[in-house]
């Protein structure tokens, strides 16, 4: 009799969770525009929008017609009061999740990446995570799916989502530590005897 009560409760549990932790993907420029105001366009590659939140940022990268978002990327201050609770549960989750790279720089002031990734709703979260503190929140898009007849008869399938919106700005954190090991660098020949 108990378990009849606690496994509809419990299955009803992990998916109001899972449900719950799922970022907008999906949503116009124009939705995200009436939620947190008018995005400023970014100067990269990508198609993407920046909406500042309290000391925070939301990264949104769109479809080339901006009719529907591909990703996102929150950019984590240190006042974090103006975080969606769905955003922050998804990104804890993340945390917990399996490694999926370890980036290190080469400046010695640098602190290095940890990413890290679970699959909620469908939707691939990583986290990157520095100094045991997460900095940045991604939700990268549907996870990659791989039907029946494709993994029989191929082409093998992608079993790494990618995540180009916070692919870019570990770039910009790549071109950032090269800069700071330059100057660092520099400052050691100055005071080089």
């Amino acid at each position: 009799m108990r378990s009849a009560v606690l496994l509809p409760l419990c299955l009803s549990l992990v998916l109001l969770v899972g449900h719950s932790a799922r970022a907008d993907i999906g949503w116009s420029e124009e939705q995200y525009n009436q939620v947190y105001g008018k995005g400023q366009k970014g100067f990269g590659k990508g198609n993407d929008r920046s909406y500042k939140i309290g000391e925070n940022y939301l990264v949104v990268e769109f479809t080339p017609d901006n009719s529907s978002s591909l990703g996102e990327l929150w950019v984590l201050g240190v006042v974090r009061d103006n975080i969606p609770d769905n955003v922050t549960k998804a990104g804890d989750a993340a945390a917990k999740g399996q490694d999926v790279e370890r980036v290190t720089f080469t400046a010695r002031s640098s602190i290095p990446a940890e990413i890290r990734e679970t699959v909620i709703d469908d939707i691939v979260v990583r986290v990157d995570v520095r100094n045991q503190m997460i900095s940045r929140i991604a939700f990268c898009g549907k996870k990659p799916e791989c039907g029946l007849w494709r993994r029989i008869f191929g082409p093998p399938c992608e079993s790494k989502a990618s995540c180009p919106v916070l692919e870019r700005a570990l770039g910009v954190d790549r071109t950032m530590d090269e800069m700071h090991r330059r100057a660092e660098a520099a400052v050691e020949h100055l005071h080089a005897p």
